[in-house]
């Protein structure tokens, strides 16, 4: 394990080189070992390039390196002070200096007590949607974060202090999906926020989509230092920081084994996958990827869609040809079906996101943004209503307030396929004029999260009791898909948890918060954290919410123009909350007549 490691300074005390003597370390105080090198980088939240040095080390000369504080720099501009003892380096989070993470130079193995915290350097200021404000409460404390580095093997050098690793394993440790991420391929590097990328893809990662379309159309022959590196990474990411859910087709296997084992052990398609992520060949490499992507996907937070990069039929046929000779799970094909729902949609209402018919009105959204700089104007600047989603969305339930006939309102997320969890908390409070509440859970150090959110209902920049009453006199419903994934399934699960309708088709699942991921040497992916939505009783959100009126079956060949039939959805809306009135009625009677029978029992007995 310790031969791939090198002191590159020798250090000064003799009494600190003692225990890495021991653990065989190889030393050397050779500078030329490495350079350093310059390479264009994109910081978060800025659009131009800046020139960052990184040390470029001889025998790893694709793979620029970097101390895990100086990419915490290049993220939030903050120094993360570090110190040396007992063979250990420790980092400091400069926002909070409880926080620390350890790195053992004996065992190369990564500690942290909270990680949740140490990856996550962004206040909750900064984080917060500006028509939101939340408290959390930890329901059960966080464990011991461990990450054995040392176990895959991937090149660590120590000098002076400090521990140098390639830019890819640092950007790893900090993987989370609320912070940031970083694409890295040898002669550019850019790091954004997970913000930047929810209203769609951030204008400076068009130079990094670019380098990928031209490896991945061009290049034939991978360097053996990025072969290599590239398929630990992967390792190291798999094991450590992928949620493993239940509904990928390797996820129960990884949660007993890891990646390498069950890649060699599963059956001989994962053992040629094995083979084909670690050759020097592109096309095996590109059908390797794919393929493992098939077998982590758990509906669409996991993926590696690097074939839609290809350019030239020639090398995609070869990619797919090496995929037809193993077996590859086969995945729900939701593009076809998302295109199906919308042109049923279109031919039974028309176009537009907003549908009024007789008594009932429904508002349609594919995906769930936050405008954070549109929500800063509304509030400091009196500017106009952002139009991301909760801001179309309350749009809509104006207009639908200002029809006299309109009673239900129907959210609709049959295409929903995710987002921001923001928007989906504050439509909870809209329907039922209350706190809204998320339930998360890590499955990795078994932290559990309940947050508590007052949302700005009456848009008036307070947060007080004003906003805890329903703000619209309308009876409410969400209508949902099998294609209704992550916040899309959140809000029928929380909305059923609070007694709102739900119709169509039990939602799609995705339990597990998705964070932007990549592979060392550069190229897109997108990964299941562990960082798990439960619901209140902390169960997992995988199963979705079950409807309680049946529309459709979207694997079958049911009539999807049922799901947006209003005079239908009204009738199954004024039933299902005309029942829950006579339930009321009959619990008040029964309980009005049981206390005048008891008055009338104790009258008696005192006569």
């Amino acid at each position: 394990m310790m031969s791939r490691t090198k002191l590159i300074a020798l250090l000064a005390v003799a009494a600190l080189i003692v225990p890495l003597i021991s653990t065989s370390v190889e030393f050397s105080a050779d500078d030329s070992d490495y350079e350093i090198k310059e390479i264009e980088t994109y910081r978060p939240n800025e659009d131009e390039p800046t020139m960052k040095e990184y040390r470029i080390y001889s025998d790893m000369p694709n793979v620029p390196f970097i101390t895990l504080d100086g990419l915490y720099n290049i993220y939030s501009g903050k120094e993360m002070k570090t110190t040396f003892s007992d063979g250990k380096v420790t980092y400091i989070n400069p926002i909070n200096t409880e926080v620390t993470a350890t790195i053992d130079t004996e065992t190369w193995t990564f500690k942290c007590d909270n990680y949740s915290a140490f990856k996550a350097p962004l206040t909750e200021e900064d984080r917060s949607a500006r028509f939101m404000k939340s408290t959390s409460e930890a329901t059960h404390e966080e464990t011991t974060k461990t990450i054995a580095i040392g176990d895959y093997d991937i090149p660590l050098y120590f000098d002076d202090g400090n521990i140098w690793m390639p830019v890819q394993t640092a950007a790893d440790l900090f993987l989370s999906p609320f912070a940031y991420y970083t694409y890295c391929i040898p002669e550019l590097i850019c790091c954004i926020t997970v913000y930047e990328s929810l209203s769609g893809t951030p204008a400076k990662l068009e130079a990094v989509i670019q380098k990928e379309i031209e490896v991945l159309s061009y290049e034939t022959v991978r360097s053996a230092d990025l072969v290599d590196l590239t398929y630990k990474e992967l390792c190291l990411v798999i094991d450590n920081n992928y949620g493993k859910p239940d509904t990928a087709a390797l996820g129960k296997e990884l949660q007993k084994s890891k990646l390498d084992d069950v890649l060699n052990n599963y059956n001989e398609s994962t053992k040629k996958i094995a083979s084909w992520l670690q050759s020097d060949d592109y096309v095996e490499y590109i059908a390797g990827l794919t393929a493992l992507g098939a077998y982590l996907n758990d509906g669409g937070h996991t993926s590696f869609p690097v074939l839609n990069n290809i350019i030239g039929d020639e090398r995609k046929t070869e990619v797919i040809n090496l995929l037809n000779t193993i077996d590859v799970p086969e995945i729900r094909d939701k593009g076809t079906i998302m295109n199906k729902l919308k042109e049923a949609r279109t031919n039974v209402l028309g176009s537009g996101d907003y549908h009024e018919s007789g008594d009932t009105a429904m508002f349609t959204f594919d995906t769930f943004v936050t405008d954070l700089e549109g929500w800063e104007n509304y509030y400091d600047n009196k500017g106009e209503l952002p139009k991301d989603t909760y801001g179309s969305v309350i749009a809509a339930l104006e207009k639908a307030k200002k029809n006299p006939n309109i009673k239900n309102f129907i959210f609709d997320v049959t295409t929903n396929s995710g987002g921001d969890s923001s928007p989906c908390l504050a439509i909870i409070s809209i329907m039922t004029g209350d706190y809204s509440y998320m339930y998360n859970k890590f499955v990795d150090t078994e932290l559990s999260v309940e947050m508590k959110s007052h949302i700005d209902t009456n848009l008036d920049g307070k947060f007080d009791e004003k906003d805890l009453k329903k703000q619209y006199d309308f009876n409410f419903a969400i209508l949902c898909t099998n294609n209704s994934f992550s916040s899309g399934n959140l809000l029928p699960v929380y909305a059923k948890e609070r007694g709102i309708m739900i119709m169509g088709e039990t939602s799609g699942g995705g339990c597990f918060a998705m964070s932007l991921a990549g592979t060392a040497d550069g190229l897109f992916g997108t990964i299941s954290t562990t960082y798990g939505l439960s619901d209140s009783k902390w169960n997992s959100v995988e199963s979705g919410a079950a409807p309680d009126v049946v529309l459709v079956d979207t694997n079958s060949d049911s009539d999807l123009k049922a799901l947006y039939d209003m005079e239908k959805l009204s009738s199954a809306m004024n039933e299902f909350y005309s029942g829950s009135s006579d339930n009321v009625i009959i619990i008040v009677v029964a309980v009005v007549v049981i206390g005048v029978l008891l008055i009338a029992a104790f009258l008696k007995f005192r006569n």
